[in-house]
Formats: structure tokens, sequence, C-alpha cells
């Protein structure tokens, strides 16, 4: 892979130790192998979930109601990195740094404490103006309480991502996996009860991914627990001032790249609810598009699976000045995706007008006649997604 510069070629940053003290706990994580080969399994089988829940509240709900949640889920995920200013996702990136040179423990004290303020406060924001939010969000002031529920499921999808991230920098891969099978599994389990038995609106979608994501923080919890009494920690002091010069270019940038990437991600369905007409068939053209993305948004799902678990392995190689390990792995990992992205996607475009037409009786085929483009800019942004682990690794 060209685009990657050769080891003798890189020099990035001042010198780092490149060996662990002999008074440096060591970390007991999961291999890369094993973790990745249980992670993959786990995040295949809770993709497959999440398609047959997608299905099935693209059968139940309405086209409106489908289109709402479709940007009910695309906000909370894109305010998530934003509400904390990028603060947490130093730590897939700074956790083996400071761990290092013993001061793990100041250094999430410092993080933690900050984005725990920062996720409270913007909820508190949503919350304040729920009906003018509303109005700009879903075009409908009648959609308040959805405001309101957004703000809730912000602040858990914080701390979901929190202990994600902090699970994988710590290398326990199989914590973070077990989180994401919960979430997508709860997720699905609650959605039909509530869609099925309550109500089937946007309202009771909300409410079930709320309790699911609060349910999937558990292994994390239970995980680090277990290595607060093995000195992981560490037990000297940083101050305030040295962590943030140490992070704060590179949260700032993470959090830029990632409100530019997630307006992206929305500008499109936000194309359709002002362009749309009368907001309720804006929302139905939502859910039409929503549905195309289905099974294409599974392709991104795995990509950001193995960016997030590589990207631990990639610093610790990074920090030693293994940089011939870090480019050997990041071009397995973007050709082992390319390729099965790319025939995978020819099997989809060939199969989708039986799998739809069987499921919902042509109520979406528009949405068959789009899946090609949605298959391929998907297939784009998963390589994307991958080959950016380069630069956080350089803290380019």
């Amino acid at each position: 892979m060209s685009g990657i510069p050769a080891a003798e070629s890189i020099e990035s940053g001042p010198a780092v130790p490149t060996v662990e003290t002999a008074t440096t706990p060591a970390l007991i994580g999961d291999s890369l192998a094993h973790g990745m080969t249980v992670a993959l399994l786990m995040t295949v089988f809770q993709r497959l979930i999440g398609l047959g829940r997608g299905f099935l509240f693209c059968g139940v709900l309405d086209d409106d109601q489908v289109g709402l949640w479709s940007l009910t889920q695309s906000l909370i995920f894109s305010l998530a990195p934003l509400a904390v200013l990028g603060t947490t996702s130093s730590l897939r990136r700074y956790v083996e740094h400071f761990r290092v040179r013993e001061q793990l423990g100041g250094f999430l004290r410092i993080t933690l404490g900050s984005a725990a303020l920062l996720a409270i406060v913007a909820a508190a924001i949503l919350a304040v103006g729920s009906g003018s939010w509303a109005r700009l969000l879903f075009r409908d002031p009648a959609q308040a309480d959805l405001v309101l529920i957004v703000a809730v499921c912000l602040v858990a999808i914080v701390v979901f991502n929190t202990l994600q991230d902090l699970t994988e920098s710590l290398r326990l891969l199989r914590a973070a996996s077990w989180m994401r099978m919960i979430h997508s599994a709860g997720f699905t389990l609650l959605g039909a009860i509530f869609v099925l038995a309550i109500s089937a609106d946007v309202i009771w979608v909300s409410i079930a991914f709320l309790i699911a994501t609060l349910l999937a923080c558990l292994p994390a919890w239970t995980a680090l627990r277990s290595l607060r009494g093995k000195g992981v920690m560490g037990s000297l002091p940083v101050l305030q001032q040295d962590v943030w010069k140490r992070i704060g270019r590179y949260a700032l940038w993470n959090c830029l790249i990632s409100f530019i990437s997630n307006v992206f991600e929305l500008s499109d369905r936000y194309m359709l609810l002002v362009l749309g007409g009368e907001p309720e068939v804006a929302q139905g053209l939502v859910g039409q598009y929503h549905t195309s993305r289905m099974i294409p948004v599974l392709m991104l799902g795995v990509a950001m699976m193995v960016s997030n678990l590589l990207l631990p392995y990639l610093v610790t190689h990074w920090e030693r000045r293994e940089t011939v390990e870090v480019k050997r792995l990041l071009e397995l990992a973007l050709k082992g995706m390319a390729i099965a992205g790319t025939f995978g996607s020819a099997a989809v475009i060939a199969l989708a007008p039986l799998t739809f037409g069987f499921l919902f009786q042509g109520r979406y085929d528009a949405s068959v006649g789009i899946l090609p483009m949605t298959l391929v800019y998907c297939l784009w942004f998963s390589l994307y997604t991958i080959g950016e682990d380069y630069l956080w690794c350089c803290e380019k």
C-alpha cells in the first residue's frame, strides 16, 4: 500500500520509551488474533441480529416513523463526540501512552470527568429548548418529547462509547464484543416487544434503544473492576495541563473530523426531509432511504469494529517504533475489507429484488433502485474508516 510511508521514513514527535519499565505492570489483554477472531464472529452475529431488527421495524412501523427513527438514531450517534468535544476519542490513542508511564489513573480521572460534565451540559441544552430543537431537527414541533428522549439517550451513548473505547484500549476485546452483542440483542428484543405489544412508533423504539444501551455497559464495568487490583492504573501523578497539552490537539481534531463526517452522513436524509414536501411525506422518503441502507451499513459496522479493535495494537507497535508491523497490519485489514466488501456487494445486488419483494410486498421498491449506490459509498467509507487509523497513530 503505497500511501503508507516506509518504516525508515516515519519521524513523528519526541522520542518515547520503546519498552515498558520493570516496574510497569504488564497489561493482561487479549491477543490481536484471538481478540479479533472472537470480535469478528460476534460482530457478524450481532449485525445479523441488527439486520433482522431493521426488517422488523420497516415491516411494522409506518414509513414516516421509520424515517423519524433513522434521523433520531443518526442524531444520537452524531451528537455524542461533539457533546464531549472529542475527549473520549483520546482513550484509544493515549491509554497505552499513560499506562507505560504509570499515570493511567490520573489521565482517566481528568478525561472522564471532563467528558461527563460536557455530556450533561449538552443534554441539558437539548432538554431546555426541546420544542425549538424539534422544529429544527425534525421539522415538527410536536416531536418535543422525542427530543427529550434524545437528550437522555445522548448521555447513555456517551457512557457506552467511553466504556467501549476504554476496554478496547486496554485490549479487553471480549468484554467490548459482549457490549456490542448485548446492545444489539437487547435492543432487538426490547424493540420487538415494545412495537408489537405497546405502540409501533419512534418513541418506544427510542426507549428500547436507551434501555439496551445501559444494559450493554455491564460487561465493561465488570472487566474494568477486575483490573483495579492489578496495578494497571499506576501510582504516579499527572498534571491537568500535561494531559491537555498531550491530548488537546488530538481530541479537538478528532471532534472536528467526527462532526464533519457525521454532518456528511446526515446530509442525505436532511436533504430529503427539507426538500421532500410536507413533513410526513418527507419523513416517509427518509424511511425509504433508510431501508436501502440496512444491508450496506453492515459493512460500515464491520469496518468500524476492525478499526476500533486494531488501533490499540497499532498504537502499541507505534510506541515501540515498530512501524513495519503497523504497515503490515493496516495493509492486511484494508485488503481484506476491499475483497470481502466487493464480493458481498455483488451478492446483495443479485438477491435484493427477491428479498425485498418477499419481505415487504413491494413497499420498498424505491429502496431497491438506489441500493447499488448505497453499497458503493458504504464500501468506500469502510476503507476510509480503517485507513484513518494510521493518521491517528502518527497524530496527523
